[in-house]
């Protein structure tokens, strides 16, 4: 399995049932669905990613906002600000499932926008809705807030997979000169090599080509955006 990492185990989501879908015609860019997974035991919180005019607003305005209040933490408010008005209802469609299905774990997950979205949202509802096991996976999202909220987030230990493709663009969103940060290193796709490398924090002569670019920001586009492994769940899972 070199190079490779296992995110999810089964393949699709052929066994999935949609349980509850979230929209709000005041905010709209605040929106997914909960789904069950009976065979592979899996609640997802899926929040969608940017689509509309609405969706690249919240995304290029790039508010700041202080949250947790009092810690120094400053993260995206447009993303905050859906979370703070609508997600109340969405923590208890899911903690109603949690008390149904004890056993299942849960998977947050977001594309772009909606990887804020999972990422607020995981960060302030982790260990709260009871012991089964959480992970969160994001796909293509842009930087998140300030490095004080990265030491909140990596003090809650939270499993994380940062899933991005080789050179895309959106991820190193904002740029430098707001000091907005990742949580973590990323899980790189590079659809060239049809590899997947498991980034470090810090940079070694070893580390894949692959990694370093994502450091370089080299060659950034926007094109790479939207692809991850098929997109249609059959190529999660391990990889012999």
């Amino acid at each position: 399995m070199e190079n490779r990492d296992v995110l999810l185990k089964g393949t699709g989501t052929q066994s999935a049932q949609l349980e509850y879908v979230f929209h709000n015609a005041e905010e709209p860019t605040f929106n997914g669905y909960i789904a069950t997974d009976p065979k592979t035991k899996v609640i997802a919180v899926v929040f969608r990613g940017s689509s509309t005019t609405d969706d690249l607003e919240t995304v290029l305005d790039v508010k700041r906002d202080s949250w947790p209040v009092g810690t120094g933490s400053e993260i995206y408010g447009g993303p905050l600000s859906g979370y703070q008005t609508h997600g109340a209802a969405l923590v208890a469609e899911h903690q109603k499932l949690v008390t149904k299905y004890p056993d299942y774990r849960s998977v947050i997950t977001g594309h772009s926008l909606g990887g804020l979205h999972a990422m607020i949202y995981a960060f302030d509802n982790y260990g709260k809705l009871g012991p089964a096991p959480w992970e969160v996976i994001t796909f293509a999202s842009p930087k998140i807030g300030n490095p004080e909220f990265r030491q909140l987030w990596r003090a809650k230990d939270i499993p994380v997979a940062r899933v991005a493709n080789l050179n895309d663009a959106a991820i190193h969103w904002p740029l430098l000169s707001y000091s907005f940060c990742h949580t973590g290193p990323p899980i790189v796709i590079d659809s060239e090599s049809n590899q997947t490398y498991a980034c470090a924090d810090e940079s070694t002569p070893g580390s894949p080509n692959a990694c370093l670019t994502q450091k370089r920001k080299m060659r950034a586009s926007l094109s790479a955006h939207g692809s991850f492994w098929g997109n249609d769940g059959s190529q999660f899972g391990p990889k012999a």
